[in-house]
């Protein structure tokens, strides 16, 4: 009997090639109409998209709120102003490419370069105990020249 299982099996095996190569021809038409519907639109295609299609695309993401958490108000970091260079704290998951577009998002100005700095927490004593603060993540951000933000307004 383990002649006739062969055989069987190879007819199946036939069959379900057919089928999953039936299955992706059919993927590749949709696939192809997909990519023909934004060209007939006028739209840009994955490949010829431009970088300012994919700022938009990042400033659409609702996490940018939360990346930027506050601007560092300091004596360094207001002398670092005058410059051009904008101090910032950011969440411990952020990234510069996260921090550049959020920054674009909420003060409408794209950042030139953007530095990051992971600031060990103080360690601290409460009585006997001892303790630590949270590490936190700092930004540095160079505007263009020419380019502000108002950073002390709500201060």
């Amino acid at each position: 009997m383990g002649l006739l299982n062969r055989w069987s099996k190879k007819k199946e095996q036939e069959q379900l090639k057919a089928v999953r190569s039936s299955a992706s021809d059919s993927e590749k038409k949709t696939d192809a109409k997909t990519v023909s519907a934004p060209q007939e639109a006028g739209m840009a295609t994955p490949s010829g998209t431009s970088a300012s299609d994919t700022v938009s695309a990042h400033e659409q993401s609702p996490k940018f709120r939360t990346v930027v958490l506050h601007p560092i108000i300091s004596e360094k970091a207001t002398l670092a102003e005058s410059q051009g260079i904008y101090t910032f704290a950011v969440s411990n998951s952020a990234t510069k490419i996260d921090v550049k577009f959020a920054i674009k998002q909420q003060y409408g100005i794209l950042p030139k370069r953007v530095s990051m700095l992971c600031m060990e927490g103080k360690r601290l004593r409460f009585g006997r105990n001892r303790g630590k603060r949270s590490d936190w993540k700092k930004a540095v951000v160079s505007l263009p020249k020419g380019k502000t933000i108002h950073i002390h307004e709500g201060v």
